[in-house]
């Protein structure tokens, strides 16, 4: 937007509370994304952006900004309150492009987001990182108080485009409510990143191991405390604090192990009605 800005002709600040490279989410682009961002490239003369519409391309122009090429989207469908069965009949997965060339590609945000504010300088931009910024009036346009590495510094602007997110600055500092969508569904969307993900399969492999090693573990606490129970008095092992943390011990193990056979048995039931 700050480009765009400029590009039409406007004096133009950019405020950032932070600083980049910096961790963000939001980068799985899509066919349609990539065509909207090749439509502004064109319109607004970016000749910049234009290689970051596609993989191939990317990979040719932009080498040095981390890219990840998107083989596709995967959906899974989980009831609410039942198991949920790793098979073909509750996935969708989507292809994402027809060859690489022209695929999608999944954005390293601290990489595309430094390299975007770099481009938006370039074109004269003004620029404000770890800047804190107050909203002094809205009479006549917009006023700021911005504070920098302790300066103050007023700014008068004509327009404001606030892209801190959701209840983020203007929210706070008009006071606006948050009412929602009344007719939409309260949905919540959460995110993550993970490496070294095990297949089901293998998944299903390690808590059968996990289940073996527990048995092994609860038999032999057992078979301790049962001897010693045989080797004294039942009412001075009862009294002997020791015996007593063992025995606690021996009884959360042998909780752990059912609810392992617990979820051993459900994935064993569920194998079985698959062959069925």
């Amino acid at each position: 937007m700050a480009m765009i800005a400029r590009k039409l002709g406007f004096s133009v600040l950019l405020i950032e509370r932070g600083n980049h490279p910096r961790f963000a989410i939001g980068e799985s682009s899509t066919p349609l994304a990539n065509l909207l961002l090749e439509e502004i490239a064109r319109k607004y003369s970016l000749p910049a952006l234009l290689p970051l519409c596609k993989w191939g391309s990317w990979q040719r122009s932009y080498p040095g900004i981390a890219c990840g090429l998107k083989r596709g989207f995967t959906f899974l469908h989980h009831l609410h309150g039942s198991q949920f069965v790793a098979d073909r009949r509750h996935e969708l997965l989507v292809a994402a492009s027809p060859c690489d060339e022209i695929a999608d590609t999944h954005w390293y945000r601290p990489d595309f987001d430094a390299f975007l504010v770099g481009q938006a300088q370039a074109l004269g931009v003004d620029y404000m990182d770890n800047a804190r910024a107050c909203l002094t009036s809205v009479d006549n346009g917009v006023a700021l108080e911005v504070i920098r590495a302790g300066s103050r510094h007023t700014v008068h602007a004509e327009f404001l485009v606030d892209a801190s997110g959701p209840r983020g600055f203007m929210h706070q500092a008009l006071g606006l409510t948050d009412d929602g969508f009344p007719t939409m569904p309260k949905t919540q969307a959460l995110f993550a990143h993970f490496s070294g993900v095990q297949k089901w399969d293998a998944a299903k492999a390690k808590i059968a191991a996990d289940v073996d090693n527990l048995k092994a573990r609860v038999a032999s606490k057992k078979r301790a405390i049962d001897a010693r129970i045989a080797a004294s008095d039942a009412d001075d092992a009862e009294d002997d604090p020791r015996w007593a943390i063992d025995y606690a011990i021996a009884s959360i193990e042998q909780a752990k192990f059912a609810v392992f056979s617990a979820i051993s048995a459900r994935l064993d039931a569920n194998q079985a009605a698959r062959v069925a």
